[in-house]
């Protein structure tokens, strides 16, 4: 555990290298080096790799414990950490990207509350889902090739019920002008689902991949096969999710294009594009392992005192 733990820390240091440099790379996404504003590179990367982290790490644990909890009403407890823990997230976030960063993607406080407190709900309506799909992707893989299968059914309908709310205060009564304009069909229910699919395919590689390196899991043909599979099939779902045809800054451009070039009078296309989207992808991947990999360490040597069941063979 001590060498993996070491590897953990390893893989911290290269990730925020990587981020101050593509924060200072000219040619690195507009949005990402926006994020900086006039702080420090060197500030503005561990205060982003922190964010993520800390953002993207518990709701792992949240889904481990949902699934693996013996009395059905502590799982569901454990989804309403999960929204509690959104709403936290959010401080983390208005602390680390400038004000102008966070109303992008939350939109302006319109409804006549104190400021903070409606942007922490919009935030909430915004991060919840991403939450509960990293949950549900390790809630999944903490279920492989188990008779408990049946108990993924607690994330399931937490989600059936979290959903609808937070698509409301996000679209329709939002109308977030940016993230209106991305998804595909002006915010169509269907493409955002097609987006949360895209995130949930991700967090679940990751989530194999980290219960690999922590021997939870036993083998690597069903890990490998998961992150070979799920490339094909979170591109299918990004493109479906997200709008192809916008027309704005005197071109036409897909969204992916605009998220991903360095500029707004360049937009990426041909093997150019295809390299950027699987570095973005690569990377979501490195960093979701990076925030799950202490927690399948803890779960894969039966620290948790609550827990009775082995770990999982691939066998």
């Amino acid at each position: 555990m001590k060498t993996k733990l070491i590897g953990w820390g390893v893989g911290l240091l290269v990730a925020g290298l990587a981020l101050v440099w593509l924060l200072s790379f000219p040619g690195s996404p507009y949005n990402l080096r926006e994020m900086v504003g006039h702080r420090s590179l060197v500030g503005a990367a561990l205060a982003l790799l922190g964010a993520f982290l800390l953002g993207f790490g518990p709701p792992v644990w949240a889904g481990i414990r949902m699934v693996r909890c013996r009395r059905a009403g502590d799982g569901y407890l454990w989804g309403l950490v999960l929204l509690m823990h959104a709403a936290l997230t959010y401080l983390l976030v208005r602390l680390t990207l400038p004000l102008e960063t966070v109303e992008d993607l939350i939109g302006p406080a319109t409804l006549g509350w104190p400021a903070e407190w409606e942007r922490m709900l919009r935030f909430t309506a915004l991060f919840a889902p991403f939450s509960l799909m990293t949950a549900g992707g390790a809630a999944l893989i903490a279920t492989m090739r188990s008779i408990h299968v049946r108990v993924f059914g607690r994330w399931l309908l937490f989600v059936l019920c979290v959903l609808p709310l937070s698509y409301w205060l996000v679209f329709p009564e939002a109308s977030t002008t940016h993230i209106v304009e991305l998804v595909a069909g002006r915010g169509h229910p269907a493409a955002a689902l097609f987006i949360l699919g895209w995130w949930f395919i991700l967090a679940a590689g990751a989530a194999a991949l980290s219960a690999r390196i922590a021997g939870f899991v036993q083998q690597w043909p069903p890990v490998v096969a998961v992150l070979l599979l799920g490339l094909p099939v979170a591109y299918a779902l990004i493109y479906l999710g997200t709008n192809q045809a916008i027309n704005k800054y005197g071109g036409q451009f897909s969204a992916l294009q605009f998220l991903l070039s360095a500029d707004r009078s360049h937009y990426v296309t041909g093997v150019a594009f295809w390299f950027r989207y699987l570095l973005a992808y690569t990377g979501f991947l490195g960093l979701l392992v990076l925030a799950q990999l202490p927690l399948w360490l803890w779960v894969a040597r039966g620290l948790d005192p609550r827990s009775s069941r082995p770990a999982v063979s691939g066998r």
